[in-house]
């Protein structure tokens, strides 16, 4: 988790001009791909949860896209009880009002958002979606065959595209207990 930590203490920022909501270049280019490891599919939605702890401390926005409906509620869920002293505030995007949320939840890549510094991506995003984010988190999802070779292509697909990928091991129970 100190990895990310001080990657999201840098807060590459999405520059915004008020009138118009021009974003950079930059905001366009990820600055860091990473890969968690999970070993452990029962595990996935509390380790997302635990990272997007961390990722709101740092007062980052971001966009949490699910693989589906029943994942989008279990994220929900989570994100409501993870810690029993806090509960980190969220949507589902879209949303009206959505000045009042760091973090969105949407099944698959969300089309017309505001845009977020961070993305935990989900199997279906590509990569052009992908580079509208600084931050760039996927899954190594090594405890299922056809995961495991489907993270290996994302992890390919970036690196054929010029950047470098890196990949965490840390366990997802570790995580989730550390934060």
């Amino acid at each position: 988790m100190q990895d990310i930590a001080h990657l999201l203490e840098s807060k590459h920022p999405i520059f915004w001009h008020p009138a118009s909501l021009i974003t950079t270049v930059s905001s366009f280019m990820p600055k860091n791909i990473i890969f968690y490891k999970i070993t452990q599919r029962e595990q996935k939605e509390r380790f997302i949860c635990a990272l997007v702890s961390r990722i709101v401390e740092k007062g980052h926005k971001l966009l949490i896209c699910t693989e589906n409906e029943e994942q989008t509620k279990l994220i929900d869920e989570w994100l409501w009880v993870l810690d029993a002293s806090s509960f980190l505030p969220h949507s589902r995007w879209p949303c009206n009002q959505r000045h009042l949320y760091s973090v969105f939840l949407h099944c698959g890549p969300a089309e017309h958002f505001e845009p977020r510094d961070v993305l935990i991506a989900d199997p279906s995003c590509d990569l052009a979606y992908m580079r509208q984010f600084s931050i760039v988190i996927d899954f190594a999802e090594v405890y299922d065959p056809q995961r495991r070779t489907d993270s290996l292509k994302r992890f390919q697909d970036w690196r054929d595209a010029g950047f470098k990928p890196t990949v965490r091991d840390e366990s997802p129970t570790q995580e989730a207990n550390a934060t």
